[in-house]
């Protein structure tokens, strides 16, 4: 076997500057589009604190899946930025200038939480905000592990931008806790003194962002930049929930955004398939690629996920936005619905790339970027994995733990999911007891056998409730039989095994759905209603000439030159 490590020590091996940089051009066009998107909404403070219906139409526009760079700026600007100072703004009147600038998009607001080394455990985080003795605050970055990450914060936006900092607020040597705090950045021109700033590279696959690295040395605050008081809270977990809680309402809102992305790349796989042929059995036919049914039933399948999630995102906002809802149920709802779509929606978008070639691995043709931009999802306002743990666990430890209340409780999914929490139960009941009787959700043995079930537990519930809501929503009997198709595939061995069906049932009941679904393939595509946003170089001949005509070119005369 050859050995290649002794190329690493030459020179096209070394590491230098790290390489996949935005341009500023293309960072402030960002801003430009983000403006004119939050501008067109005109979102107010009342339907952020509220959660209107405006709120949650916001994340449901088409745009995000477009300019998806937007989208991370504006649900951090509006939600978590504007979101968290709202709360506030009744103890402090002074906050409502700054809060008309930022809805007014005037200064780009950002949420600095989690650090380098801190992230799913952020309360823990080693940024200070010092009391000083004339009421100011010294913010300090103590090591490169408590710099902020990742967000966005450079000069190319070409605005000003301030942001909500979190830091242990230190008083006379004691830790009162973590607090955020109002913290200018920059006035679009030079960085505020004592702001430093490292610019990321761009994240695979997505848009120009400014993502970035962001410590403090020893940044003088005035006496009004803390949000709240100095008092140390007599419950810190309790207080670090309050503080970060439009974190917890992102968890829900940036999740609907894989409605648009899935309906997209749907419409733009559909497209591809309709129009690329290839050679039939008999050597002289042309047919579309979408003759074929394992062109089909990809496309028929995220077409169905497409329209079951948009309806169940009309009733989980609803629902998590009432004040009836109590706090348990919210984040069951949230947590459900996020584990589910997320995970659907990148399976199935992975697999449409795949269905339109060599021209799906491209950014320019939308279907990938959007799989990037939800990517991120798994990670941004609540790692999937772990808040499918706290969920399941809440729910093996309290049995009285509230769920999403079905119409249809004998659905085939609803009784998955009941059946993969009761299993889950079994194998937590027969756990080792710790003192008390009572079980450690900390010890080895529920690391080793309850946690690996936890994210299969809350994905069963989000389909259950996804298609409880299409279902009570009057989705079509047809829509609704190839979504459950596709959910029954991905764990057969259940069904098999407690409800007595056949593997060969299985696969006739999916087959007899995607038939009948297909039937309606032009018109339920046409009625996505995205076809204004499908600027996409792979879905005509014409889009791709044209496209081809924009790249830099190498060489002579190219066909048609005249």
């Amino acid at each position: 076997m050859s050995n290649s490590e002794d190329l690493l020590t030459l020179q096209p091996f070394q590491p230098g500057i790290p390489t996949g940089f935005a341009s500023p051009a293309d960072i402030k066009n960002a801003y430009d589009r983000a403006r004119l998107i939050c501008q067109r909404h005109g979102l107010t403070l009342q339907d952020i604190l509220t959660l209107s219906p405006n709120f949650w139409n916001f994340h449901l526009d088409t745009i995000h899946a477009v300019a998806n760079n937007c989208l991370v700026l504006l649900t951090t600007h509006l939600n978590l930025c504007v979101g968290t100072l709202g709360t506030y703004l009744k103890d402090r009147p002074d906050l409502a200038p700054l809060i008309d600038k930022l809805l007014k998009f005037e200064i780009n607001g950002q949420y600095l939480l989690t650090e380098v080394g801190w992230g799913v455990d952020a309360d823990e985080l080693k940024t200070t905000a010092t009391l000083q003795p004339d009421g100011t605050f010294d913010l300090h970055t103590p090591y490169q592990r408590a710099a902020k990450f990742m967000s966005p914060n450079t000069l190319d936006a070409g605005m000003p931008r301030g942001g909500i900092v979190f830091a242990r607020l230190i008083v006379e040597g004691e830790d009162r806790g973590v607090r955020p705090f109002w913290v200018l950045l920059h006035d679009s021109e030079k960085m505020e003194e004592g702001v430093i700033s490292y610019a990321l590279p761009k994240r695979a696959g997505t848009q120009a962002t400014d993502h970035a690295v962001t410590l403090f040395n020893h940044k003088r605050l005035p006496k009004d930049s803390l949000l709240g008081t100095l008092d140390k809270p007599a419950d810190p977990v309790a207080h670090f929930t309050s503080i970060v809680a439009r974190a917890s309402i992102g968890t829900l809102s940036l999740s609907t955004v894989n409605v648009p992305c899935l309906k997209l790349s749907t419409y733009i796989a559909a497209k591809y398939s309709q129009r690329r042929t290839i050679t039939g059995p008999n050597g002289r036919t042309q047919l579309p690629i979408l003759a074929y049914r394992t062109q089909q039933r990809p496309i028929l399948h995220a077409l169905a996920q497409s329209l079951v999630w948009a309806a169940a995102a009309q009733r989980t906002t609803a629902t998590f936005s009432s004040p009836d809802t109590p706090l348990a149920l919210r984040s069951a709802l949230a947590i459900a619905f996020k584990t589910a779509i997320q995970a659907q929606t990148q399976s199935t978008l992975t697999v449409l790339a795949e269905r339109c070639g060599a021209q799906g691995l491209y950014e320019h043709n939308a279907i990938m970027s959007c799989q990037n931009l939800m990517r991120g999802n798994s990670l941004a306002e609540g790692d999937v994995v772990v808040i499918a743990i706290r969920l399941v666990t809440d729910l093996l430890l309290h049995r009285d733990h509230p769920l999403p209340p079905l119409a249809f409780p004998d659905a085939p999914l609803a009784q998955l999911a009941k059946g993969l929490l009761e299993e889950a139960r079994e194998v937590f009941d027969a756990l080792p007891e710790s003192g008390g009787g009572a079980r450690d959700v900390t010890d080895a043995a529920f690391n080793a056998r309850v946690l690996p079930l936890c994210k299969s537990v809350a994905e069963a519930v989000g389909w259950s409730v996804a298609y409880d809501a299409a279902r009570s929503a009057g989705v079509a009997e047809d829509v609704l039989a190839v979504f459950e198709a596709g959910c029954v595939g991905q764990v057969e061995s259940w069904f098999v095994e407690n409800l007595g069906w056949k593997r060969r049932e299985v696969a006739r009941r999916e087959e007899e759905a995607l038939s009948a679904l297909y039937e309606r393939f032009d018109e339920l595509v046409e009625g996505l209603g995205v076809e204004a946003y499908a600027r996409v170089p792979l879905i005509t001949e014409e889009a791709w000439e044209a496209f081809v005509e924009r790249l830099p070119r190498f060489g002579g005369e190219g066909v048609g030159d005249e």
